[in-house]
C-alpha cells in the first residue's frame, strides 16, 4: 500500500468518474436506440481513503487492511429493511457466545487480513450452532479477482464476489494461514460450503439507530461491520473504544452483541451516552477480553459498512453460470429507479436450470425473473418465457432465486435469464463488473452477445457497446442441477432354494447408483435395506421383488419362484435330561430338564419311587430315603427312544441337632477380636455361633468347619457387659444345647506410642505419624508442639518453621487412657542455604572458532545463574553454550544464587583457544556443464584451508555467496565462472573460462530480487521466468519505514508500492531501499519470558501524540525491573509515552515468584506420518514431584519425560499438569503435533 500505487490508483478512478458520469449516445446514426447510462456514484470515503494512504503509509497496533468499499452505500443508511417499531423486542444486552454462535478468535498478525477473517467469522456464524467450520482466510486473498495481497486491503465486496463465484470457501487445514512469509499460491479446492446469500445491513445514521443491527446479530449472528482503529482511543482496562474525531474506517471486524447500559465512562474520553456494542477482532486472544471488546454506540465510524454472509450446502446446486466472477465494482442506471438486465449462456451439460442469483442495492426493491431459450437477435429475450417468478426482497446484498418451473437444458442450448429491478428510491439498481472500477492490472473481460441492458424490456443494448462499459459484464448467474437417470434394478441372494427356516442374504446389484431400495420377499414381509438378510420359516415357492430408486425415478426386478423353501425330513429323537439336584436330605425336591435331541414331541417320565408324569420339565418331591432310577421316554412321528439312570438320585435322612462340648479359648477381654476353636458334633460349613445372655444383644459369626470342629472370630464391642455368656450353634434352624460357657473380662487401658517420619528436615517439613499403641484405643489426641493439634489415628502434618518440637498422643477407650510425650522429637532446620557453585564445559580445548557447552553442577538449588567466559561474554541461562572467536586462555567464573544467598567459583585458564587458520586454496566443480538453455547447474565448493565465505561470478551477471550453489542459465553461451574464498588467513580466487556451455534459444529469464534493511521485496532471490511471461513484485517495509527508491535495472523508477515485468526478454534486476517516514516515531517494546508488555514488537506513532503499554508480570510471576530508553522506573502497570518526540525502547523484566510452579515442556518430532512417535521432555521451574500429561488423543501419562505414540492422523493439543506438594501448574501445546 505504498504511495505511487496510490496515486496511479487516483487517476484511474479519476477517468472512472469522468467516463461513467452520463452518456447519452455513441454514435449518430443509432443515438435514439441507445438508452442513458451512467454508473454509481464513486464512494467519497474510498477516495479519502486512497488520499489517506497515500499520504501516510498507516500502522497500527497489528497491520489493518480495511479498504472502504468502492461503491457508496450512503443512501442505505438509516433505512430499515423491517418493522420499525421493534424496540421493545430486543433485552438490554446481548452476547452470541451465549448461544454458541461463535467459531474461536484467530489472529491476522502481521498481515492486513481483517476483512477477509471478518468475512468468514460471519460465514461461520452463520452456520453455528449446528455446523463448526474453520474456513481458510489466506485462500480469500489469494483467489478474489481483485488481485489483493496480504497488505493491500479488501471488504466485504471483494470476499463476497469470491464467495458467490464459488471459489472459495477452502476449509483452514487445506490452505493454512502464513505466520512469517506470505505464501502467494493457493490451491482451487475443495470447496465445503456454497454462499447464496449476502446481506447488506443499512448503516447507522445516529447513535440511537440502533435496532436494524441488532436485527441482524439476533437473526443472522455475527455482523460484519468497521471501524477506524486509532490506538490513543483504546482503553486498556476496560477494553473499550471511542474515537470522537476519527472519520473513514480503516479496519474489519464483527459486532456480535451490545449492552445499552455499558457505562459512557468506560471509555478513554466519555462518550456523550451509555451503551455499546460488542466487538470480536481478528488480532488472537492477547488482545481485549479474550480477543472480544467493546466500541460505543456514538463512535463515529462504527456501524456505517455492515454485512451478513451465509453459507449452504455444496449439494444444493450443481453448476453456476456466470460472468462475474470477481463479483459487483459498480452499479448502473437509466435514468429511473427501474432497470432490465439480461444474460445470455449456452449450456455445458443436461442438466435443469432451478435458480437465479443477482444483487440488490436499496431495501424492498422488486424483481421480474424470466428465462428465455434461444433468445433473438440484438437482446436476451425468446419468443416464450419458459420460467417466470416475481417478488420483493427487503435486504439489499445477494440473493438466490429458486425458480417454480425449472428449465430443462441439453448441452448446447441458448439460454437467457432477464432479470427487471426496481428500486424504491436508489437510481443505479443493476449491478456489474466494470473493469474501469476494478484493481490496477485487473484482467477482467466481457465479450460481445453476452450482457444486454433496457429501459423498456423491448428494446436492449449490448452493454460492452456503450463507451465506458467496455469488457463490462452483468452480475447475474444461473443455477443448475445434474439430471439423474434412474436406476437399473437388479439382485442376488446367496442361496435360493433350502429347509425351513431358511435364512437368506439378497445383495443389491443395481445400476445407476440408487439411493433407496424396496424389497418384498414374496409371503408378506419387506425391506428397505440394500441387502437384507431374510429368514423364511414356512416352506412354499417365492416370489421376490426389489424396486430401486434415485432422484432421476426407480425401477422394479420381478423375480418369479426365485426362493424354493422346503420342509425338512423328519428323524427320531435321542432322549436325555439333567436335574438341579441328585442328592440330599428329605423332603427331596429335584427340578428335571428334558434335553434331548431330534424334536421330540411326547414324554414318559418314571421317578423310581413309583411316580410318573408326562410333563416335560417335571418338578417331583422324594419322601422317603433311597436310591431311584429315574427313566425318560420321548418320541415324535418318526419313532422314539429311552434312557434310564439307575441309582440317579439319593434322598438320605436329616441330621440330628447339632451339640456343642467345648470352646477353646473360653475367655477374652471386652472390646478384642478373639479367634475360637468349638468342639462337639453335627456342625456343617456355615453354621451360625451366638454367644447370648439374658437382657443383652447377642454376639454373632459364622463357624468355619475344620474337621468336626468349628473354628471363627469373635469381635466383642468394647462396651460388652462383663461375665458368662452361654455358647450355641444354630446349623440351618436347628439349634445346639446352651450348656457351654463363653467369659467376657472387664477392659483395660491402652498403653501409647508412635512414630513420625522424617523426624528432621529443612522447613517446610512434611511430617507422616502412625500410632503404634497396644490396648484397643478407640479415640486419639495428638499434639505437635507447633500449636497444631489433631484426633485422627495416623495423622500427617507440616512444620512450617525451624525449630525443635515435642509431640505427645493421649489415647483412649473404654478401659481408660494414656499419655506418651516425645521431647523434641521434630528438627527443622531453615527453609533455604545458600547454594555451592560448580560446573563443566565441554570441549575445553580448540580452534577458533570454538563452541563450548557449559553445564551448571552447583548444589543446594540455586535459581539465578550469571557466567564470565573470559571474553567479555556473559550468560544468565543455567547451561549456556558459548562460542569463542579468538585463541587465547580463558578464566570463567560462575556466581549461583538462591533466596538464602550465592556462591561464586572461578576457574582460571579454564578454556584454551588457539589459531590454526591458514588461507584457503579455491576449487570447484559444475555439473552438468553444457546443455539446452535454461540449463540448471549445481556447483559445488572442493576448496581447501576451510574458507568461511564464498563469492560466485556465474558469467552471466548474476552472482551467490552460498558455499554449494545451484544456478539457471537462462540463455545460450559461453560462461566464465569465478570462485573467491577467503577466511581470517587470507583470501584465494579460481576463474575457469569458457567453464559453462548454454546452447539454443533463451527460452527462460531471470530477475534477481534484493532489498536493503528495514524492509523486504516479495518474491526475494533469484527467480526463474519464462520468455514472454510477467512478474509482479511487492515492497513491504517494516513498521515507521516506506519505500525510498526502486531501482529497476540499476535505474528509478521513484518508491512505488509494486513492480511488475511483462513480456520477459531479457534478465532484470530489481532491488529496494526503505527510509523512515517523517514525523513517525517508533517505540520497540520487549519483556522477558516471566513479563507481559502490550502493544509488543515495534509501533509507529506520530510525532506529537501520546500512547499507553502494559506493563505486568505473567500470572506466577511479579515484577521486578521496568526500563525506559535503558533507564530504571517505578514499577507501574501502564507506561504513557506524551508528546512523543523520539524513538524509546520500553523493556519488562519480571521473576517467578518462589515455590510456584510454571509449566513448561517441549516435545520433538511435532510433525510425522502415523504412526508417531514423540518424546515428550518436561522444562518446569518450581521442582515438580509429579505430572499429569494428556496428549490429545484420549491417553495419558503419569511419567516425568513420556515417550508416546500415535496411532491416527490429526490435530493434537497437548497439556501438562505439574505439581509440588504446595502448588501446581498448567501448560498448553495447543495444535502442537501433527500426524499426517
Amino acid at each position: 500500500m505504498m504511495g505511487n500505487f496510490f496515486k496511479l490508483k487516483n487517476i484511474l478512478l479519476v477517468l472512472f468518474v469522468l467516463i461513467s458520469i452520463t452518456l447519452s449516445c455513441y454514435g449518430e446514426e443509432n443515438a435514439a436506440d441507445v438508452p442513458v447510462a451512467s454508473s454509481a456514484p464513486i464512494n467519497p470515503e474510498y477516495l479519502k481513503y486512497l488520499e489517506r494512504v497515500n499520504a501516510l503509509n498507516e500502522t497500527g497496533e497489528f497491520a489493518l487492511g480495511y479498504e472502504p468499499p468502492v461503491i457508496s452505500f450512503d443512501h442505505l443508511i438509516g433505512k430499515r429493511p423491517f418493522d420499525s417499531n421493534v424496540q421493545d423486542l430486543y433485552p438490554s444486552s446481548y452476547d452470541l457466545r451465549t448461544f454458541d454462535k461463535l467459531t474461536p478468535i484467530k489472529n491476522q498478525n502481521p498481515w492486513g487480513t481483517c476483512w477477509a477473517f471478518g468475512s468468514l467469522a460471519s460465514l461461520e456464524s452463520s452456520l453455528k450452532p449446528n455446523q463448526t467450520y474453520d474456513f481458510s482466510e489466506k485462500h480469500v486473498v489469494n483467489r478474489n479477482l481483485w488481485l489483493t495481497g496480504p497488505n493491500t486491503g479488501g471488504n466485504y465486496l471483494k470476499s463476497g464476489g469470491y464467495l458467490v463465484a464459488w471459489m472459495g470457501p477452502v476449509n483452514e487445514t487445506t490452505d493454512p494461514y502464513p505466520v512469517d512469509t506470505w505464501n502467494y499460491t493457493s490451491p482451487s479446492g475443495p470447496i465445503t460450503k456454497h454462499v447464496q446469500e449476502i446481506y447488506w445491513i443499512p448503516g447507522m445514521a445516529n447513535a440511537s439507530d440502533l435496532e436494524t443491527i441488532k436485527s441482524s446479530i439476533v437473526n443472522n449472528g455475527a455482523l460484519i461491520s468497521s471501524f477506524y482503529w486509532n490506538p490513543a482511543s483504546y482503553n486498556f482496562t476496560h477494553k473499550s473504544y471511542y474515537c470522537p474525531t476519527c472519520s473513514g474506517s480503516n479496519h474489519c471486524i464483527n459486532l456480535v452483541g451490545w449492552d445499552d447500559n455499558y457505562n459512557r465512562n468506560n471509555f478513554t474520553t466519555p462518550a456523550p451516552g451509555d451503551g455499546a456494542f460488542l466487538l470480536r477482532n481478528s488480532w488472537g486472544t492477547s488482545w481485549g477480553d479474550q480477543g472480544y471488546g467493546w466500541i460505543s454506540y456514538h463512535d463515529p465510524t462504527i456501524g456505517k459498512y455492515n454485512a451478513h454472509i451465509f453459507g449452504s450446502d455444496v449439494n444444493d446446486y450443481s453448476g453456476i453460470y456466470q460472468y462475474d466472477p470477481a463479483g459487483t465494482s459498480s452499479y448502473i442506471g437509466i435514468p429511473s429507479t427501474s432497470i432490465w438486465g439480461g444474460n445470455i449462456f449456452t449450456a455445458t451439460a443436461d442438466e435443469n436450470l432451478t435458480a437465479v442469483g443477482f444483487y440488490t442495492n436499496d431495501v424492498s426493491a422488486t424483481y421480474d425473473v424470466r428465462v428465455y431459450k434461444n433468445p433473438t437477435a440484438g437482446g436476451p429475450v425468446g419468443s416464450t418465457i419458459l420460467s417466470q417468478k416475481t417478488g420483493t426482497i427487503p435486504m439489499s446484498g445477494y440473493h438466490t432465486i429458486s425458480l417454480d418451473t425449472p428449465v430443462f437444458l441439453s448441452v448446447g442450448d441458448i439460454f437467457s435469464i432477464v432479470v427487471h429491478l426496481t428500486n424504491p428510491s436508489y437510481g443505479y439498481p443493476l449491478a456489474v463488473e466494470n473493469p474501469a472500477s476494478g484493481p490496477i492490472g485487473n484482467t477482467w473481460s466481457a465479450n460481445p452477445g453476452e450482457g444486454y441492458v433496457s429501459s423498456d424490456g423491448n428494446s436492449w443494448t449490448d452493454i460492452v457497446t456503450i463507451p465506458g462499459f467496455v469488457n463490462t459484464s452483468i452480475c447475474i448467474k444461473g443455477y443448475t442441477n445434474t439430471i439423474t437417470p434412474p436406476p437399473v434394478a437388479n439382485f442376488t441372494s446367496n442361496v435360493t432354494t433350502g429347509l425351513v427356516p431358511l435364512t437368506v442374504q439378497f445383495t443389491d446389484t443395481s445400476t445407476g447408483s440408487p439411493t433407496s431400495w424396496l424389497w418384498n420377499f414374496g409371503e408378506g414381509n419387506t425391506s428397505s435395506s440394500q441387502n437384507p438378510v431374510h429368514t423364511y420359516t414356512t416352506a412354499g415357492l417365492y416370489t421376490v421383488n426389489l424396486t430401486a430408486s434415485n432422484a432421476g425415478g426407480s425401477d422394479t426386478r420381478v423375480a418369479p419362484g426365485y426362493i424354493n423353501v422346503t420342509n425338512p425330513v423328519p428323524l427320531p429323537p435321542v432322549a436325555s435330561f439333567t436335574s438341579n439336584v441328585t442328592s440330599g436330605d428329605i423332603p427331596l425336591c429335584v427340578q428335571f430338564n428334558d434335553t434331548s435331541t431330534g424334536n421330540p414331541t411326547s414324554f414318559y417320565w418314571t421317578f423310581g419311587d413309583g411316580a410318573n408324569t408326562t410333563i416335560r420339565n417335571p418338578i417331583h418331591t422324594y419322601e422317603t430315603p433311597g436310591l431311584y432310577t429315574v427313566t425318560l421316554s420321548v418320541a415324535n412321528s418318526a419313532g422314539s427312544n429311552l434312557t434310564s439312570k439307575a441309582g440317579y438320585i439319593n434322598a438320605t435322612s436329616p441330621l440330628p441337632n447339632p451339640f456343642v462340648t467345648g470352646i477353646y479359648p473360653n475367655f477374652t477381654k471386652a472390646g478384642m477380636n478373639v479367634g475360637f476353636n468349638l468342639t462337639g458334633n453335627y456342625f456343617s460349613e456355615g453354621s451360625i455361633v451366638n454367644l447370648t445372655m439374658s437382657g443383652y444383644s447377642n454376639i454373632t459369626t459364622f463357624g468355619n468347619l475344620s474337621g468336626s470342629n468349628l473354628t471363627g472370630f469373635f469381635d466383642i464391642p468394647s462396651g460388652t457387659a462383663t461375665g458368662m455368656w452361654n455358647v450355641s450353634v444354630n446349623r440351618f434352624g436347628q439349634y445346639s444345647n446352651d450348656n457351654v460357657q463363653f467369659q467376657v473380662l472387664p477392659p483395660v487401658p491402652p498403653v501409647a506410642s508412635f512414630i513420625g517420619i522424617p523426624r528432621t528436615g529443612v522447613a517446610p517439613l512434611f511430617v507422616q505419624f502412625a500410632d503404634t499403641s497396644t490396648g484397643g484405643p478407640t479415640s486419639w489426641s495428638w499434639s505437635f508442639g507447633d500449636g497444631g493439634l489433631s484426633t485422627d489415628q495416623h495423622p500427617s502434618h507440616t512444620y512450617s518453621g525451624a525449630g525443635l518440637y515435642t509431640v505427645s498422643l493421649n489415647v483412649s477407650n473404654s478401659g481408660g487412657s494414656n499419655v506418651t510425650t516425645a521431647p523434641g522429637y521434630i528438627n527443622v532446620t531453615s527453609s533455604v542455604v545458600p547454594p555451592v557453585a560448580s560446573f563443566t564445559g565441554s570441549p575445553r580445548s580448540g580452534v577458533a572458532p570454538l563452541s563450548v557447552q557449559f553445564t551448571d553442577t552447583s548444589t543446594g538449588g540455586p535459581t539465578n545463574w550469571t557466567w564470565s567466559f573470559g571474553d567479555g561474554g556473559l550468560s544468565t541461562d543455567q547451561h549456556p553454550s558459548h562460542t569463542y572467536s579468538g585463541a587465547g586462555l580463558y578464566t570463567v567464573s560462575l556466581n549461583v544464587s538462591n533466596s538464602g544467598g550465592s556462591n561464586v567459583t572461578t576457574a582460571p585458564g579454564y578454556i584454551n583457544v588457539s589459531s590454526s587458520v591458514v588461507p584457503p586454496v579455491a576449487s570447484f566443480t559444475g555439473s552438468p556443464r553444457s546443455g539446452v538453455a535454461p540449463l540448471s547447474v549445481q556447483f559445488t565448493d572442493s576448496s581447501t584451508g576451510n574458507p568461511t565465505t564464498w563469492n560466485w561470478n556465474f558469467g552471466d551477471g548474476l552472482s551467490s555467496t552460498m558455499q554449494h550453489p545451484m544456478h539457471t542459465y537462462a540463455g545460450p553461451g559461453q560462461f566464465t565462472v569465478n570462485l573467491t574464498v577467503s577466511n581470517t588467513a587470507g583470501t584465494d580466487t579460481l576463474t575457469a573460462p569458457d567453464y559453462i556451455s548454454v546452447s539454443g534459444p533463451p527460452s527462460h529469464y531471470s530477475i534477481n530480487a534484493s532489498s536493503g534493511p528495514n524492509g523486504r521485496i516479495d518474491p526475494s532471490g533469484l527467480i526463474i521466468i519464462p520468455a514472454g511471461g510477467n512478474q509482479r513484485f511487492s515492497m513491504i517495509s517494516d513498521t515507521g519505514y516506506q519505500v525510498g527508491d526502486v531501482l529497476v535495472d540499476q535505474a528509478s523508477v521513484g518508491p512505488v508500492g509494486w513492480y511488475e515485468f511483462r513480456n520477459i526478454s531479457t534478465n532484470h534486476t530489481i532491488s529496494v531501499n526503505f527510509e523512515r517516514i517523517p514525523g513517525q516515531k517508533l517505540v520497540n517494546a520487549s519483556a522477558n519470558r516471566w513479563s507481559i508488555v502490550y502493544p509488543p514488537g515495534i509501533s509507529a506513532y506520530q510525532e506529537g501524540t501520546n500512547c499507553t503499554y502494559i506493563t505486568q508480570a505473567k500470572p506466577g510471576a511479579e515484577m521486578k525491573q521496568i526500563l525506559i530508553d535503558s533507564v530504571e522506573q517505578n514499577l507501574s502497570e501502564f507506561w504513557t509515552f506524551t508528546n512523543i518526540s523520539d524513538d524509546h525502547n520500553i523493556y519488562t523484566y519480571s521473576e517467578p515468584i518462589p515455590d510456584q510452579i510454571h509449566v513448561f515442556f517441549r516435545g520433538a518430532p511435532s510433525t510425522g506420518s502415523a504412526p508417531l512417535g514423540v518424546q515428550f521432555i518436561d522444562e518446569s521451574i518450581g521442582t515438580p514431584t509429579s505430572w499429569l500429561w494428556q496428549f490429545g488423543d484420549g491417553e495419558k501419562s503419569y511419567d516425568q519425560n513420556p515417550y508416546h505414540e500415535y496411532q491416527s492422523p490429526g490435530i493434537y493439543t497437548v497439556t501438562l499438569r505439574a505439581y509440588n506438594g504446595k502448588t501446581g501448574g498448567y501448560g498448553v501445546w495447543s495444535d502442537g503435533v501433527i500426524v499426517k
